[in-house]
């Protein structure tokens, strides 16, 4: 029998403020493991190339160490290796360099990062469950419609037995099914094509406009958009805390989003702050943001204070995705296991009822 599996709870505070180099990029991970114990640099990035990482990541520590060690300082090595770098990742190391808090900034970051990772993890998982197990029980049906149905109706027809409406939709199903079983090898290939349309509509114009409609759906659409605003504020938290110009960190933070409308929006606000519009006002007009950020950037000439604000809202959005991941997936799953249950066990019902009638009549 198929088993439901429990929601997964809001991560503990524990968890969440653990000091770990997980997630993130893997030389951010080693400059700033490297620079909080001490230890030379360009050596140290030159024994990460040894161990088990991709040929991207170990052609990277190379670059860097064989830099470092030619006396290139940190910022401008970051420039050398800027197209296997992000540009997010390498404005961040530059500022971090510069304000001398690179090995707190850089931890913060993949802090930040193993946060993320995290929530869209559990939230995958809490959307994922409920289709799984829907296609699960519509492929058990599709079986016993195909392979048992059809012995069931012999028996009907050799004993007479008289059906009721609901019995004999389901041999209307599943002779509909047995009819066109010489389609069935179509269906893979319509499911893909299927897919690929989904995947593709990510390249047509738009794209932020529709992200839009979907987080305004209750559940999974507001988780989605809490995930991404605990994102953009964290990124944007970091490269401020750097002093870096806002638009300029607007502009690396859009690079470094995963969510297409608040990448949009972060291109379009740089451009207001750039022709010298306050950032506190502008913010408020666009649609790419939520109206309660524009509080925050009221602190945008006060780099600290807008430094965490960002952080602390972070950890708020953060927050707000943890729980309503939980509560999306204890309000959704039970209904996808009710939905498999009436469509194999109603069917199942239809199909032994006019048997347990028939040997009520005999006995």
């Amino acid at each position: 029998p198929i088993e439901m599996i429990a929601p997964l709870p809001p991560e503990s505070a524990d968890d969440r403020d653990a000091p770990v180099y997980g997630g993130g990029d893997p030389v951010v991970q080693a400059i700033a493991r490297t620079t909080s114990a001490g230890l030379p640099l360009a050596e140290a990035l030159e024994a990460y190339s040894d161990e088990g990482f991709s040929s991207g990541a170990r052609a990277r520590f190379q670059a860097l160490g064989r830099a470092l060690r030619n006396g290139v300082p940190l910022e401008d090595a970051i420039d050398q290796v800027r197209p296997r770098l992000s540009g997010y990742v390498a404005g961040l190391i530059r500022g971090a360099a510069g304000s001398g808090r690179l090995a707190l900034i850089l931890e913060q970051h993949l802090i930040a990062k193993r946060r993320t990772r995290d929530i869209r993890f559990r939230y995958w998982m809490s959307a994922a469950y409920p289709l799984v197990l829907l296609i699960v029980g519509i492929a058990v049906m599709a079986a016993m419609l195909v392979f048992f149905v059809p012995v069931m109706e012999d028996l009907f027809k050799d004993f007479g037995v008289p059906l009721p409406g609901a019995t004999l939709f389901t041999l209307s199903l599943s002779g509909f099914l047995i009819d066109y079983a010489s389609w069935w090898p179509v269906l893979p290939l319509g499911l893909a094509a299927i897919a690929v349309g989904v995947w593709s509509l990510r390249f047509l114009p738009g794209r932020a406009a529709r992200v839009r409609v979907f987080q305004r759906l209750p559940l999974f659409g507001t988780v989605s958009r809490s995930i991404a605003l605990s994102e953009f504020c964290g990124l944007l938290s970091l490269l401020v805390e750097c002093r870096t110009p806002l638009p300029e960190a607007l502009r690396q933070t859009s690079a470094a989003l995963r969510d297409p409308n608040l990448s949009e929006g972060c291109l379009k606000l740089a451009e207001q702050c750039e022709q010298g519009l306050p950032a506190d006002q502008e913010i408020a007009y666009l649609v790419n943001f939520p109206p309660s950020l524009a509080s925050l950037f009221r602190w945008d000439g006060r780099a600290g204070a807008l430094a965490d604000g960002l952080r602390a809202s972070a950890e708020l959005y953060a927050a707000q995705a943890r729980v309503s991941t939980w509560v999306a997936g204890a309000f959704v799953q039970p209904f996808a296991f009710a939905a498999v249950i009436f469509l194999v066990g109603g069917m199942t019902v239809s199909l032994f009822w006019p048997l347990y009638k028939l040997f009520g009549a005999l006995t």
